[in-house]
């Protein structure tokens, strides 16, 4: 790191407020301390910590300033063999040795009246792109010690991993990434597909993960969630790889290759041929095969895409921040003609696209055999949108039964999130959808142990957090 003595920072530097920001720090419930720990002298030889400290304590203030007083910020500089820096090192900040033997100490410590604790060990520079998301990220847990509550249906071992049942009783359980980041930052209740009947009413947020072989029951409690006024994440899959092969301790319930909510779908106006997967040229990701000599080559697998800002509105908060994503054989949604719904494409693919039958790309093996037959459509696909619906479709009516358990009554005309208006035409009994519902944000990608990001996004029922698939 060079040496040019300190650098003042850039006030000249644009702050992207990422969504959600200003609307949490506005919000606070109760006062929020921020400890900001830089090690003045230690670091004054190098000019890009300088600097970057410079901005890190811009955004604080600005922080502070956007929290009508709820932010209380304090800057420590813990000075070497000072009470300041075994303060640091108590707190868990991770010190950066210099050249002459100190250590700068560059971190963030948030606390609130009720005990919690967060830390950043130490601010690194590589990060700086996250700033904003992980100083939001500490603050609003902090200023929201209950977790919020999400349900989860899946056809996926989220909580196991493909080991299944038997690996976790013999604990050796490698549960999916994507549910140990929930479980963070989440009250994760895990749900029966093959039982439930309805969604808990504690829950405001339904993510539902590869729904195969989902039946009518389970389908119908999806629904009747959403008419509720709750929120729902839905991954559907023209071909699961993590699900192709099944692990020894999962039992057969079927072939779950594949998934949608075929009769939820149709009643949401929302066409999903489960039979097709997007493949594109431009955004193939490059993978090795080995070639005729045995030697591996790099050749682009037209089912795999890397998705970058040009694939993603940035219009709105949920793919507004997103730089890179990568999907695997992912499929195409949109709007059944007549709906009325309202669909916001969110993530495209290129023009340089066409679709493909899900059982070709699952058996031939060489990707430049599946290029060979790549023919482009010029035409763009969408893999993931946001939903809002004005029911006026139905859902199949349910057994006897079944209708037996479900109250009847009047419907409540709700909004939706973005100001949708409901037109009630009459009052009808519960299992009808003759009213519009709240929002139902729903996305199209592969299994979520293939889709990562390499930025932060706001989620649209508790920001900014589920932002790494």
């Amino acid at each position: 790191m060079a040496r040019h003595g300190a650098a003042r920072s850039h006030p000249e530097r644009a702050l992207h407020r990422i969504a959600g920001t200003e609307a949490t720090l506005a919000k606070l419930p109760e006062p929020v301390t921020l400890r900001f720990y830089f090690s003045r002298k230690p670091a004054a030889g190098y000019a890009q910590i300088v600097a970057y400290a410079g901005r890190v304590r811009d955004l604080l203030q600005e922080y502070a300033a956007l929290s009508h007083g709820k932010i209380i910020l304090e800057e420590i500089d813990p000075a070497p063999f000072t009470p300041a820096e075994d303060e640091a090192v108590a707190q868990g900040l991770t010190g950066a040795p210099t050249q002459e033997g100190d250590n700068v100490y560059f971190g963030l410590v948030g606390t609130n009246t009720l005990a919690g604790h967060e830390v950043i060990p130490f601010l690194d520079q590589s990060r700086e792109e996250y700033l904003e998301y992980d100083l939001t990220s500490m603050v609003y847990k902090l200023a929201q010690p209950a977790k919020p509550k999400l349900g989860v249906l899946s056809a996926l071992p989220l909580e196991t991993g493909a080991g299944g049942i038997q690996a976790a009783l013999a604990g050796n359980s490698q549960p999916y990434v994507i549910y140990q980041q929930l479980r963070d930052n989440y009250d994760v209740q895990m749900l029966d597909p093959m039982t439930i009947d309805r969604i808990p009413a504690n829950i405001s947020t339904l993510l539902v993960a590869h729904p195969a072989n989902f039946g009518a029951s389970a389908q119908y409690a999806i629904d009747q969630f959403v008419l509720r006024g709750g929120h729902a994440i839905v991954f559907a899959d023209p071909l699961s790889e993590s699900s192709v092969q099944q692990g020894p301790g999962q039992q057969d319930q079927g072939d779950k290759s594949s998934s949608t909510l075929g009769p939820v779908f149709t009643a949401w106006g929302v066409d999903f041929d489960v039979s097709k997967v997007v493949t594109d040229a431009e955004l193939a990701q490059p993978v090795q095969f080995g070639g005729p000599t045995g030697q591996p080559r790099v050749i682009d697998y037209i089912a795999w895409l890397r998705m970058t800002p040009a694939n993603f509105d940035h219009s709105d908060p949920i793919t507004a921040n997103l730089q890179v994503l990568n999907v695997a054989t992912a499929g195409a949604i949109k709007a059944h003609q007549g709906a009325t719904t309202k669909f916001l494409p969110l993530i495209t693919s290129s023009t340089t696209a066409a679709l493909m039958n899900s059982i070709e790309v699952r058996t031939v093996q060489n990707p430049s055999d599946l290029l060979r037959r790549f023919e482009p459509t010029g035409a763009k696909f969408t893999v993931g949108r946001a939903h809002h619906r004005t029911c006026q479709n139905r859902l199949p009516e349910r057994s006897a039964s079944d209708a037996a358990q479900t109250r009847t009554g009047p419907r409540r005309c709700r909004k939706t999130r973005r100001r949708g208006r409901c037109r009630r035409k009459s009052r009808t009994p519960r299992t009808s959808m003759s009213s519009s519902s709240p929002t139902a944000t729903f996305w199209r990608t592969a299994s979520g142990s293939r889709c990562r990001t390499s930025s932060a996004s706001a989620s649209p029922c508790r920001p900014p957090t589920m932002a790494r698939w």
